[in-house]
This record gives C-alpha cells, structure tokens and sequence, in this order.
C-alpha cells in the first residue's frame, strides 16, 4: 500500500487530516514493534520507507486494520482523548492483530509433507498475498534470505 495511502487512511480515521507522514512516522514504528513483538517478526519499520513508497512488508488488509488503527490510537493517547471512538478503535485494532498474529505464527507450522516448508528452524521476515491468491513467505535462513509460495491458506 502507498504511504500516502496511509496517511489518509489514518487521517481519515481521526477525522481532522492533521497528520502528514513525519508525524505519523514514531507511532507507526511503535506499531510495528507491537507486531514484530507478537508475531515473532522482523518487518522494517515505516521510517525506513520515503513518502512515496509503498509499504509490502505485509498485507494491506493488516496494514488497514492493524497498523493504521495501531496509528490512530496512540495519537488519540497523545491527545489524551479516551472517549468511544478510542475504545473502538482499540478492540478493532486488537482482535485484527491477535488476527494476524495468529495467522502469521500458524505459518512456523507448514509442514513438508504437504509440499511446504517446514519454517521451524527460520525467521519469517514478511508474507504477501500474490495476484493468483496464494501465500507467499518470505525467511531467512544461514544462506541468506529467501522466498516461498506456500499455496492458498
């Protein structure tokens, strides 16, 4: 997804457009250290990317429910603004994490027999969803880093 996609996502979300990307930039990584945190992971942060990137380390749909909302919440904690628009927020933004999360470390359980690699020795660095619809992993390993189509999941 661009950055600048998420951007007005996020400033969509708060409904004031007040943010442009460098202010986005500290909490987006904070999220990012959530997510690298809870699923084992090790995706670059946001501050790595310029403005007119995209941002592939993982799918748009966890970029829109989880790093976007991930975003929108800790700026409504800066505010010091903890009305329901928060508290929604913050479920939505949990349960899509523990979401991905969940999908994500199932991925450390690919088996070999089902023509898949085993990643139990291995660090998954990102995954994506490519055009025909299957998983795509990312891994790294001794040799370097490397790429896998697991199939549909």
């Amino acid at each position: 997804m661009k950055i600048e996609t998420i951007v007005r996502y996020v400033n969509k979300l708060l409904g004031d457009g007040l943010y442009d990307f460098e202010d986005l930039i500290l909490d987006a990584d904070s999220v990012i250290d959530d997510i690298n945190e809870q699923c084992k992971t090790t995706f670059r942060y946001l501050s790595e990317y310029d403005e007119e990137d995209s941002y592939t380390e993982f799918s748009d749909k966890y970029i829109r429910n989880v790093l976007c909302y991930g975003i929108a919440i800790r700026l409504l904690e800066q505010e010091d603004e903890y009305e329901s628009q928060y508290h929604v927020y913050r479920t939505h933004y949990e349960t899509w994490r523990n979401r991905m999360a969940n999908e994500y470390l199932a991925m450390y359980d690919l088996s070999q027999e089902d023509g898949k690699i085993n990643l139990s020795d291995e660090r998954i660095i990102a995954w994506y969803t490519a055009p025909d619809g299957t998983t795509v992993i990312r891994y790294e390993t001794e040799d370097g880093i490397k790429e896998r189509n697991v199939g549909k999941l």
